[in-house]
């Protein structure tokens, strides 16, 4: 492929696939510090919870049937649905009324549980059947959170959809086969299907740049560094058993994922290290922005060696529109703070936030059967 004889130097418990969303080639693919014939091979083989790096699909379930926009405000407060109550991580525990936008970019849990609930578990279900998960997941509001195992190849090969602009190619691992005469045996390669509009695609990467360049994102700390625009997202599993970040450009996908076979946190050391005999307490820095991202953005730098910046290409129904970003409607010439947000078409606010300095609905409770405003 085209990162040649980069080397990526992932340790003992890692795995890492880099994939070319334009064929589904399979560039390079890492499952362990072991090569020999019958080893574990994490990447293909480690079923384990994507944690938030699982969202991305519930937003784009929602953006798909129209349910929720970039610019959708859903109310970061306390919900209870049956006997579960999410929560939020970080110390910012609840953030009020928020863009759909900022709730990506902050991995906030509580509005993604929300979003799932509004557009259904059912939807989300079948759309991750149809960009190529094939593990089974919970049918249960925990969806969102990324409670559901699945590999690192499944979720990396997802989310090449999104990069591919709704377009589902089944990963490749095989370039050419030739005969021992060096003439080619023709492989029958399967046609690309297109599993979600180009639009949505395209508005879910989006705001997927927004984990990378959002100052609060929990990828920020790539922002820059990769000289391309890029999107990706952040996961970690409970206790940081798990840590992932998947992103991609218009050229390479990739995927990593860390943690240890035994499932214990990251950040703890083994009954061995112990002289007690147990696992000692796990480093609670530890998260996907700490441990996936920078293996992440080293793979990323070697595949885009040589090539040339390419941006996000805008399809033909995808349209802008200046949003007030505390109410998610149009926003005047004087409004502080307005944006450039981007919207399916026929999806955008038709109503004006109000003046600056009148009320707007961050000044009010907002009542629990009604957490969503300035949506299509």
């Amino acid at each position: 492929g085209k990162v040649g004889r980069a080397r990526l130097e992932l340790g003992p418990e890692a795995a890492a696939v880099l994939l070319d969303p334009a064929t589904g080639e399979v560039a390079a693919i890492v499952g362990g510090s072991v090569a020999a014939p019958g080893q574990f091979d994490r990447a293909l083989q480690a079923h384990r919870q994507p944690g938030s790096a699982f969202k991305p699909i519930v937003y784009l379930a929602a953006l798909q049937e129209r349910t929720i926009t970039a610019a959708t405000i859903v109310n970061d407060a306390p919900e209870v649905f049956g006997s579960w109550k999410p929560q939020n991580a970080g110390r910012s525990r609840f953030l009020g009324p928020i863009s759909v936008r900022t709730a990506l970019a902050r991995s906030v849990n509580v509005v993604a549980v929300k979003v799932l609930d509004l557009v259904g578990v059912g939807s989300v279900l079948r759309l991750a059947k149809a960009l190529g998960i094939e593990s089974p997941l919970r049918r249960a509001l925990t969806l969102a959170l990324g409670a559901s195992e699945v590999t690192p190849l499944e979720l990396t090969s997802a989310l090449s959809v999104v990069a591919a602009g709704g377009l589902r190619r089944e990963p490749t691992f095989l370039r050419e086969v030739r005969r021992p005469d060096g003439t080619l045996l023709p492989l029958a390669r399967p046609e690309p299907v297109r599993v979600v509009d180009a639009g949505a695609a395209h508005v879910l990467a989006d705001l997927m740049r927004s984990v990378l360049e959002d100052p609060h994102g929990t990828g920020y700390p790539a922002f820059g560094r990769l000289g391309r625009p890029a999107a990706g997202k952040t996961g970690t599993s409970t206790d940081a058993r798990d840590a992932w970040f998947v992103g991609f450009t218009p050229q390479w996908v990739a995927g990593v994922w860390v943690g240890f076979d035994d499932n214990r946190p990251l950040g703890t050391q083994g009954p061995e290290d112990d002289v007690a005999g147990s696992a000692r307490p796990a480093n609670k820095q530890e998260s996907g922005g700490r441990a996936a991202l920078p293996i992440w953005l080293d793979i990323m730098r070697a595949g885009h060696r040589g090539l040339p910046i390419q941006p996000f290409a805008r399809p033909a129904d995808v349209e802008t529109a200046l949003i007030d970003p505390l109410s998610g409607l149009l926003a005047t010439h004087d409004t502080p703070g307005a944006r450039e947000e981007v919207f399916l078409a026929v999806t955008a606010p038709t109503e004006t936030a109000p003046a600056p300095g009148a009320s707007t609905p961050a000044d009010f409770a907002v009542d629990d059967a009604e957490w969503i405003a300035g949506g299509p």
